[in-house]
């Protein structure tokens, strides 16, 4: 908290520097009672020549009922590794499933739900980003908690492999997905897209119409962005992020980004701990969806499955089994041409 109340005195402080708030301080907020699964209602959804679709409702905490979609391979192989999708601010289940497809494809399952006040579970007057940051704060503690109910879930599961476990998050679901890998252990590899950290950047400098909003709302009432960010300590992903090692996190940021400010997101990055690594793109919040899912398929086939290392030892033996007769024939046939 030391740090907290610097940013009263020397504002300039939180721009540069991350809230030293120790992560264990805020751990409480996301305990829940895991003695035994969620109760799951699950019915169809859909289904095409790649996965079936479920529609569950996991019975949360607080009474909570959170929709969730969770997408199975049709081809053979499972039990299959589980990727978690976490939507941005706006957003729902829905449109973060769209990426299931092709994951399907390179047989993964997928699993999206519904963050607190949005999709099906918006309620009038509510919102994920609010000037109270009560609010706020239980909205945030609320979706974490809601993940880890539906990883209690998916490792009861036959035809998901619950030991494998990655995620995705963009934007409001970076942030969110950096809380929930530093807290929740089983997440295995974490890939944050447009995320950012230090909540001083994200309240002050974010260019999103609700977080102006909430900067017009502080102004009226003559609170301060310093004051909020402290308030907003134990939602912050900066204070969780190096929690995830030394498990690999993934960053893909633009460098042109004022949503998730890119100072929010080199905060991010730094305080996070090996092994890491970040893509950026000449871009704003918009980076391309294409070129940033296949670095991120690279990252799951490489760190989840651990298949680009087979297949790295099998291309060199390749090469090698290749290289080896050509390097011999043109040899013999250089020494002959000496000889001759």
């Amino acid at each position: 908290m030391r740090a907290g109340i610097l940013c009263l005195v020397v504002p300039a402080f939180c721009i540069t520097s991350a809230f030293v708030a120790e992560a264990t301080d805020c751990l409480s907020l996301y305990d829940y009672d895991n003695s035994k699964p969620p109760e799951v209602d699950q019915s169809f959804y859909s289904e095409d020549e790649d996965m079936t679709t479920y529609k569950l409702t996991i019975h949360s905490t607080n009474q909570q009922l959170v929709p969730t979609l969770l997408s199975i391979p049709r081809k053979k192989g499972g039990p299959f590794p589980v990727i978690i999708l976490l939507h941005g601010y706006g957003g729902d289940k829905e449109g973060a499933m769209e990426v299931a497809g092709p994951l399907a494809q390179y047989g993964y399952a997928c699993a999206a739900i519904d963050a607190q006040y949005h999709g099906e579970r918006q309620r009038e007057g509510k919102d994920m980003y609010s000037a109270d940051t009560n609010e706020t704060i239980n909205a945030f503690v609320q979706t974490i908690v809601d993940v880890r109910r539906l990883i209690d879930h998916l490792e009861t599961r036959t035809d998901v492999d619950g030991s494998q476990i990655g995620l995705a998050g963009g934007s409001m679901g970076g942030l969110l997905g950096a809380i929930a890998a530093g807290v929740e252990k089983r997440i295995d590899v974490p890939v944050l897209m447009v995320g950012g950290g230090n909540m001083q950047i994200l309240v002050g400098q974010s260019q999103l119409g609700q977080v102006q909003k909430i900067r017009a709302e502080l102004e009226r009432t003559g609170r301060t962005v310093g004051q909020v960010a402290m308030e907003l300590e134990c939602i912050d992903p900066i204070n969780f992020v190096d929690r995830i090692s030394p498990r690999p996190l993934l960053m893909i940021n633009g460098f042109k980004d004022d949503i998730v400010p890119t100072a929010s997101n080199r905060a991010l990055y730094a305080k996070a701990k090996e092994p890491k690594k970040i893509i950026w793109y000449n871009t704003g919040h918009d980076v391309p969806m294409e070129k940033a899912a296949r670095n991120a398929m690279f990252w799951f086939e490489k760190h989840l499955k651990h298949k680009f290392y087979l297949q790295t030892w099998f291309h060199l033996l390749i090469i090698v089994a290749v290289a080896v007769p050509v390097l011999l024939y043109i040899y013999r046939r250089t020494s002959s041409t000496k000889s001759q």
